[in-house]
């Protein structure tokens, strides 16, 4: 928050005006992530992403500036490892294992094969990826599957804010045999760019919880953490989780909903 002096500012006036700054800046959570809607989509549209909506409705009451920026995931998780943002959107524990993670998550997730929608290819066991390549997204968990296609097959990784896209133009372009990516973040975007029709669902994994999980490198991140608990239980049994929810087409993924 900017402030402006003037020659005449006491000392004090400065004093409890840098005093201020400083707890202006403790209180903003700045957040980061690369597009995967619709956990988390446009900055500052009116659709933002469900878990950006879910950070606002917890933290804000409490005091805190929730502001999301877009950045490529790689990026985002190297920032947050050194403290210089607060926290990721839609984090795997096997994304960053070091990081602090809250005991409720905030959606699931999982991996899913997709092809051309003319592709003959199938996919039922590890060996099906033999001489096959598969487009991944750089510093991306994909579990188990993604031993396999670095076992099996060959893996090919994309990077920075556009990852899916250029993979998605990639498969389409014939210089890739399938690409893998999170069912509704790969629906949403193929739907963007028209082209839902010329590509299908091959297979897809259990989904697992993702969270929002917080810097390992400041001290705060345990209180938030379990202020996001907190949260997530309120918004739940009022309703208000299903609510946001619903503006994605999306339902709650806790089975004691």
């Amino acid at each position: 928050m900017p402030f402006k002096t003037h020659i005449r500012t006491t000392g004090f006036a400065i004093t409890l005006a840098l005093a201020c700054f400083g707890s202006a800046q403790a209180n903003e959570l700045v957040i980061a992530a690369d597009p995967w809607c619709p956990f988390n989509c446009e900055p500052g549209s009116d659709k933002p992403g469900y878990m950006v909506e879910i950070a606002r409705e917890v933290f804000e009451p409490l005091g805190y500036t929730v502001t999301y920026e877009q950045v490529n995931w790689a990026r985002a998780l190297v920032e947050t490892r050194e403290g210089k943002y607060a926290a990721v959107f839609g984090a795997s524990i096997g994304d960053a294992d070091d990081f602090v993670f809250p005991k409720e998550a905030q959606g699931k997730a999982g991996n899913a094969i997709f092809v051309a929608a003319g592709s003959d290819w199938s996919f039922s066991k590890p060996e099906d990826l033999s001489g096959k390549t598969i487009g991944l997204i750089r510093d991306y968990d994909y579990g188990d599957l993604g031993t396999q296609i670095e076992t099996h097959g060959e893996a090919s990784f994309a990077g920075g804010d556009d990852a899916l896209e250029t993979n998605i133009k990639k498969l389409l372009a014939g210089r890739l045999d399938a690409l893998v990516e999170e069912a509704s973040v790969f629906n949403y975007s193929a739907d963007q760019m028209g082209v839902s029709d010329q590509v299908r669902l091959e297979g897809e994994s259990e989904y697992d919880p993702v969270y929002i999980a917080f810097s390992p490198a400041r001290p705060e991140s345990g209180k938030l953490a379990e202020e996001l608990d907190a949260g997530m239980k309120a918004l739940r049994s009022s309703g208000k989780l299903g609510e946001i929810l619903s503006k994605y087409g999306l339902k709650d993924w806790s089975s004691g909903s």
